[in-house]
């Protein structure tokens, strides 16, 4: 994990980075960039919604240009960035032209909540989704359970692969139970899924044992740090 306080703009801003791994070598993927932005005053005479989409765009903004910034220090760890987006930014908020100057550093991965997506995705979203796909951005389902059998078929197209919700796996864990794991692998492909929540080598030695390739959890934490000195 690392750790990182933006206060450039006025704003304090935390970032921290989860690595998303390949389970038999154990080398990092990706990184998930999960942000804490400080208590913003709430403008007078503004829309909350409108507010709050603003400001996610903004988040969404700054956790680029962090990972570009420190891409530059290690281009070989730092290549691939996982971001949780709302789908709702994609209907007007944001486009394919505001990913483009960062595609050229490191690819890009973009995750949808699952609830969101069983809720309906609109043909806006689906639309700009799209042009993000042929340059190469993957688009996941996040916070996966068994739920998401319930996934309409012309939604799934949109996705490339689903991370299993932590708390599903511990659940599949606690009772020796891997068939929702075993399923998701047949459905999307053992590299197309990646398992949260893998916190010890039991975790691991059983979702390996389901032929899954990608895990998160707090596993590999501690190899992170190593890397993070020039912090």
């Amino acid at each position: 994990m690392i750790e990182n306080t933006d206060e450039s703009a006025g704003d304090r801003l935390r970032h921290t980075l989860e690595p998303i791994v390949e389970l038999d070598a154990g080398e990092i993927l990706s990184f998930e960039v999960l942000s804490l932005l400080g208590n913003r005053p709430f403008p007078d005479k503004t829309d909350p919604k409108e507010y709050q989409q603003a400001t996610q765009a903004l988040l969404l903004t700054r956790q680029l240009e962090f990972f570009q910034k420190i891409s530059q220090y290690d281009g070989a760890l730092y290549q691939s960035l996982f971001l949780n987006v709302d789908p709702a930014l994609f209907g007007g908020r944001i486009s394919w032209m505001d990913f483009l100057p960062f595609l050229y550093q490191f690819k890009i991965d973009i995750g949808f909540e699952m609830a969101q997506v069983l809720n309906g995705l609109s043909t806006q979203v689906m639309q700009a989704m799209e042009p993000l796909r042929a340059l190469g951005i993957r688009f996941w389902i996040m916070d996966a359970n068994q739920a998401i059998h319930a996934l309409p078929a012309e939604l799934r197209a949109c996705f490339d692969g689903i991370k299993i919700a932590k708390q599903c796996f511990w659940q599949c864990y606690g009772r020796a139970d891997p068939a929702f794991i075993e399923q998701a692998s047949s459905s999307w492909g053992h590299d197309n899924v990646i398992v949260e929540g893998v916190e010890n080598r039991h975790h691991l030695s059983f979702v390996r044992a389901q032929g899954i390739m990608r895990g998160q959890g707090f596993h590999w934490r501690a190899r992170l740090l190593r890397h993070a000195c020039w912090h």
